[in-house]
């Protein structure tokens, strides 16, 4: 593992480089000098942005890999996911203006695509997207739109996470 320390006016970032909050260990450490207030703020917002950093943008240049299916979300929800230990399944409104999936099921799902090109379009609106990838397996079904769907949670030990250098990274 790599260290980084990179310093944020009064405050040292101190991180083990490996994938996520479990895989990466990180704090946040103030230095024994004054901290004035407007320092404090421009602090916050380098780190902010450095955190920013660690996942690649989606885009339509991302190439599809045989066998996973792909997956939209934020970096908010992402840190869900891994605290929750699962990306989890909601109906049909959640997040859309429709009641009832486009094959006319309610039951609760998660959406999967095997075109990573076109997964980012599906993030939510809130927050920063990031794509997150699977196996694909006997657990998912295809719908009428080309769309793949699973009806039970996917564990987040079975999810990768795209970072800002093109590699796949296990989420824990």
């Amino acid at each position: 593992m790599k260290l980084d320390k990179r310093f944020f006016g009064d405050y040292r970032y101190y991180s083990s480089m490996s994938p996520l909050t479990s895989g990466m260990s990180a704090s946040i450490i103030k230095r024994q000098t004054a901290t004035k207030p407007m320092n404090l703020k421009a602090s916050i917002m380098s780190f902010k942005s450095f955190l920013a950093e660690e996942f690649q943008r989606p885009d339509n240049s991302l190439r599809s890999e045989p066998g996973y299916l792909y997956h939209a979300t934020s970096e908010e929800n992402l840190e869900d996911i891994k605290s929750s230990g699962w990306l989890d399944i909601f109906g049909p409104g959640y997040g859309t203006d429709q009641e009832v999936w486009p094959d006319g099921g309610e039951e609760e799902r998660s959406y999967w695509t095997d075109r990573a090109s076109s997964a980012w379009m599906f993030a939510p609106e809130h927050g920063r997207p990031v794509i997150l990838r699977t196996l694909n397996s006997p657990n998912f079904k295809r719908e009428s739109t080309g769309d793949y769907y699973s009806t039970a949670r996917i564990p987040s030990s079975r999810l990768q996470v795209l970072m800002r250098d093109g590699t796949w990274v296990n989420l824990v």
